[in-house]
This record gives structure tokens, C-alpha cells and sequence, in this order.
């Protein structure tokens, strides 16, 4: 609209779609609200943001809340539950969306231990997960991923962080799993990490 109130037709306006802002761009914005990020972590929120400023800020948010043991947002939980009223094989495949990060399709079916064709239908359809031609899979919108993910147990994180481990195939990406699969000190898996 203008600055008058009138809308502007159309016609006359241009639709402009605007990509993923690069890991130093977003760095430099996420500054007035998180002036010491660690590299790893803006790297990952760049990663599961898919470069969106306001998604990786809610993404810092929620992972600062976790590491000081506060709850998550009432409001993610209500989003979580409907985001999960889907077939079981569908919130299989969300649940490891959410901790995973973008990723192939065949990684996410691995790490969820489902068909991923038959699964990933629900999920789409019902707008929460995109998969795109290269057979990337994220989540519509961060919003998305951070609630599932603050409905995520603890319990159950581990089990699928467990899981992606062995299906993803960067390496960092595996010992970062491994890292967070574990509920007692291991030393078979603190090995592998270093």
C-alpha cells in the first residue's frame, strides 16, 4: 500500500523473492540481539534457518533458553501439537526434520527409519515441510522447526541425535549428533567425537 492507505494494484507492483542472507550478513544482523554468538552456533543457525535473520533469531533463542534448563514457550507447544497431529510416520519424519537441520531426504528417511515417499506426503500437504528438486528436505518455516523441536523430549532427542549419527555423512555433522545422543559419559562415543 502507500503511504496514504491506497493499495496499489497488481499491476504495478513487483514480487521479489529474496535468498538465503550469507553467514557474515546474518552475523552482522543478529548482532543488536545476540552480540557473542559462537561460530558453530551461527553456523548452524544459518544452516537450519536457511539464511532467514528472523528464523535464526528465534532458532538462538531457543537454544539459550535450553543450555539455562528454562522450558519452552507455551505457544511452540500448542504449534508443536498441531504440527504433530499428522500419521505416525509424518511426525517420524518432522521430529528428525527438527534436529537434523535441511537435509537429503534419504538421511532424514534413514535417520526416522521410515518410506519416506509414503511418509513425507502428510507433511507437506499439511504445508509443514518442503521438498525441493534436489531432494532437500526443511521446514516451511523456522517457526515449525522450533516448536517440534522444544516438543521434542530429551529422552527422545537422543534417540534420534543417535540416529542421524549413523545416516548423516559429514562428518562434523555426525560427531555433533553423537555429541548430543548419549544420556551417560561414554568413552566409546567421546572417541569418535574426537
Amino acid at each position: 500500500s502507500t503511504s496514504g492507505g491506497d493499495v496499489i494494484a497488481p499491476r504495478h507492483a513487483e514480487q521479489i523473492e529474496l535468498g538465503p542472507l550469507p553467514v557474515n550478513d546474518l552475523r552482522r544482523v543478529l548482532a543488536r540481539s545476540f552480540p557473542t554468538v559462537s561460530r558453530p552456533d551461527l553456523l548452524r543457525a544459518h544452516e537450519m534457518s536457511g539464511g532467514n535473520p528472523a528464523g535464526a533469531v528465534q532458532l538462538l533463542r531457543s537454544w539459550s533458553r535450553e543450555r539455562r534448563g528454562l522450558p519452552p514457550h507455551t505457544a511452540d507447544r500448542a504449534l508443536a501439537q498441531q504440527l504433530l497431529d499428522i500419521p505416525a510416520d509424518s511426525a517420524a519424519v518432522v521430529r528428525t526434520l527438527a534436529l537434523a537441520g535441511p537435509s537429503p531426504a534419504g538421511t532424514i528417511a534413514a535417520a526416522a527409519g521410515v518410506d519416506f515417499e509414503r511418509a513425507a506426503g502428510p507433511a507437506v500437504a499439511a504445508g509443514i515441510i518442503h521438498v525441493s528438486d534436489d531432494l532437500t528436505v526443511r521446514f516451511v518455516h523456522t517457526m515449525y522447526a522450533n516448536a517440534v523441536r522444544a516438543a521434542i523430549s530429551p529422552l527422545d532427542g537422543r534417540v534420534i541425535h543417535r540416529r542421524l549419527a549413523d545416516a548423516v555423512r559429514s562428518p562434523e555433522a555426525a560427531a555433533r549428533h553423537l555429541a548430543a545422543a548419549p544420556v551417560l559419559p561414554d568413552e566409546a562415543v567421546a572417541a569418535r567425537v574426537e
